[in-house]
């Protein structure tokens, strides 16, 4: 696998959001979080992104508008959340999940591709208050 198709994510992210109606980003939202809810994420996995209900990146703009919208800091912070775990849902795995210890084709550790993702996601989040 080339690093073309998470590059092509990070870089949509910096782009203006083409966020859902507000009613579409619950739904879209609410089935990405029920994959979490059923332990999809482990922390110890990364998972292919045709796992995901929606395109990531849909998921990833509904998630910056309810996060807009919401006026409850709880709520912010789960949106918040699941935002950064899409991360873990990576393109061409090749296989339904991977270890962060093992590496692509290009000898990139999982691990490095996740937290550089993440990294990416967070400086176009809106900031979260701490609670």
């Amino acid at each position: 696998m080339t690093s073309s198709s998470t590059e092509d994510f990070v870089s949509a992210l910096k782009q203006a959001p083409k966020a859902p109606p507000p009613s579409q980003a619950v739904a879209i939202v609410g089935s990405y979080m029920q994959l979490l809810a059923q332990g999809a994420i482990k922390g110890t996995h990364v998972l292919d992104t045709a796992s995901l209900p929606h395109p990531k990146l849909d998921i990833f703009h509904a998630a910056t508008l309810l996060m807009s919208l919401s006026r409850d800091a709880a709520e912010k912070a789960t949106l918040h959340t699941a935002a950064r775990s899409l991360a873990y849902f990576q393109p061409d795995l090749g296989a339904p999940h991977a270890t962060l210890d093992e590496t692509r084709s290009d000898d990139t550790s999982w691990d490095s591709v996740v937290k550089s993702e993440m990294q990416s996601i967070d400086a176009v989040l809106p900031p979260v208050a701490a609670r």
